[in-house]
């Protein structure tokens, strides 16, 4: 009897050890099995690029140039520290007078994508300074992808004018994987452009919207998320709306086709 108990008590405990041993790892092949998958998009890119790392703002702007990949080693890329700030320029970018200020306006490219590398999109921020700029601008450009990094205005008080993203004139555009923050006063800024597509972006904190076109068509919006819009004037709250788009034509959000013209959530 005995000699049956023990034989009973060893088999519980291999039992026991082998299910503390599996559980982790079930566990963890559940948690991957529920992380929530990217949203579909459609590459825009047009052939060969030419890949260039760059760690400082000098090495961003001297390798702007039609087929080229540029990918962001630094952790911070603050656009007014450029050599010659607000005035120099190139065939393919000068520095547009704002308000405040300038903004960095990327002209005349085809096939270029600026991203960053790793799974943190957090990991390399893109800024500027001035309150009324976009933080990038691009202007009669095609092919555009803007990958994997952040993007906003300094953090200091008082209100923005600028957006964060701009697209003027401009075709062929992906902006995926991006966090786009405030005060800008919306995530992605576009006007007479088509075939454009927003997709897994984190857009916040933009005190007017999360993305303002007018004068577009063909475009998408997939798997982003849009919060904490708004601010607050004279004591009032006032919320933002995240898709404004106005004389825009062709809208699908998530998959559902939106009337022309779409203003709403």
């Amino acid at each position: 009897m005995k000699q049956a108990f023990r034989i009973l008590l060893s088999l519980a405990l291999v039992l026991t050890m082998a299910a503390s041993c599996y559980l982790p790892i079930a566990m963890a092949q559940s948690t991957e099995e529920t992380k929530p998958a990217m949203a579909e998009f459609t590459p825009v890119s047009t052939g060969e690029q030419t890949q260039v790392h760059v760690s400082t703002v000098d090495e961003l702007l001297a390798t702007l140039a039609p087929d080229t990949e540029i990918i962001l080693d630094a952790e911070y890329f603050d656009l007014s520290t450029a050599t010659g700030y607000s005035k120099t320029s190139t065939e393919y970018y000068y520095w547009e007078e704002v308000f405040d200020g300038v903004q960095l306006t990327i002209r005349d490219l085809s096939n270029l994508t600026i991203r960053a590398e790793g799974d943190d999109i957090t990991a390399h921020t893109v800024s500027a300074r001035p309150r009324y700029a976009h933080v990038i601008n691009f202007e009669n450009c095609s092919a555009i992808t803007v990958e994997g990094f952040t993007a906003g205005h300094t953090i200091e008080p008082g209100s923005c004018t600028g957006g964060v993203i701009g697209f003027r004139g401009s075709q062929d555009i992906l902006i995926n994987n991006c966090g786009l923050y405030g005060c800008g006063v919306v995530g992605v800024w576009a006007d007479m452009s088509k075939n454009i597509q927003v997709a897994n972006c984190d857009i916040y904190e933009c005190s007017w919207g999360g993305i303002y076109m007018v004068g577009c068509r063909d475009v998408t919006f997939n798997g982003n998320t849009i919060r904490d819009l708004g601010q607050e004037y004279d004591g009032v709250r006032y919320d933002g709306t995240p898709f404004m788009l106005h004389d825009t034509e062709n809208i699908t959000i998530d998959g559902v086709k939106k009337d022309n013209n779409y203003i709403g959530n």
